[in-house]
């Protein structure tokens, strides 16, 4: 399978992919179908402060991630995080049963 071919058919297949909850600092307006924005609650010592759900990771390089909305088409955007520790991320893995 080609380089194009994997990504049409990881495009197609999204639900194997990782769910990732992205924190942030700044504000990132991801307009996308389906993922969530919350403001996270101003505590003392708080560094993050946007919180993003119904991501998926698509591909990690060398120094960043490539996240996608969990319904993503060709239409929407793809978000790309530096892997340095400016962003905080949970990854949740969905274990598929025999």
């Amino acid at each position: 399978m080609t380089g194009r071919g994997l990504a049409r058919h990881q495009a197609e297949s999204l639900e194997h992919l990782p769910t990732v909850i992205l924190d942030t600092k700044e504000r990132l307006y991801l307009h996308s179908p389906g993922v969530e924005e919350t403001i996270l609650p101003a505590t003392p010592g708080q560094t993050f402060h946007y919180r993003y759900r119904n991501l998926r990771l698509l591909i990690e390089g060398h120094d960043r991630l490539f996240l996608v909305p969990a319904t993503w088409s060709a239409s929407d955007s793809t978000t790309v995080v530096p892997f340095d520790g400016s962003a905080r991320l949970q990854f949740q893995f969905v274990n598929e049963r025999p």
